[in-house]
């Protein structure tokens, strides 16, 4: 009697849209970007095993070759499936300002961490969480602004 049917077309209607199609909402955009993160990072992982493992290039020299792969891959992915630009008017600028907010990011993941950590006096796996989220922020919050709504279109 007081069972609501399960309709899967609500369902489909109410959580596609993090999915699939174009969006200009920043919490699918946030949710995609994290997406596109985590991917890029296992795919950065498993470029630098298989490349120190099996290829048998240096760890160090893997490594630069699997975080520059990885980036091309967010840097593609959040521009086809996060925000959606296809124009290829400044698409090399749009990777290295990319790339730099990137960077910065590092910096303000480990300035956190030992704030958190140094100054705060928290253990430092919880410190880094924090800083993860900080920099997540931050990362995606720039590039939204700078790179893909049109700041590079400004430059």
């Amino acid at each position: 009697m007081f069972r609501k049917k399960f309709n899967t077309r609500d369902l489909k209607t109410k959580y596609v849209g993090l999915i699939n199609g174009k969006t200009q909402n920043t919490w699918v955009q946030m949710f995609r970007t994290l997406v596109t993160g985590v991917a890029a990072f296992l795919l950065d992982m498993l470029v630098l095993w298989v490349l120190t493992e099996y290829v048998g290039l240096y760890y160090l020299v893997s490594g630069a070759v699997s975080a520059l792969i990885a980036g091309l891959f967010s840097f593609a992915l959040s521009s086809f499936w996060v925000f959606h630009k296809r124009e290829k008017k400044n698409s090399l600028l749009r990777f290295v300002i990319f790339t730099a907010i990137g960077a910065l990011g590092l910096g303000v993941n480990i300035a956190a961490m030992w704030l958190f950590t140094d100054i705060v006096g928290l253990y430092y796996m919880v410190s880094k969480v924090a800083a993860q989220i900080i920099s997540f922020l931050f990362n995606f919050f720039l590039r939204k602004l700078y790179v893909f709504e049109g700041g590079v279109g400004r430059l």
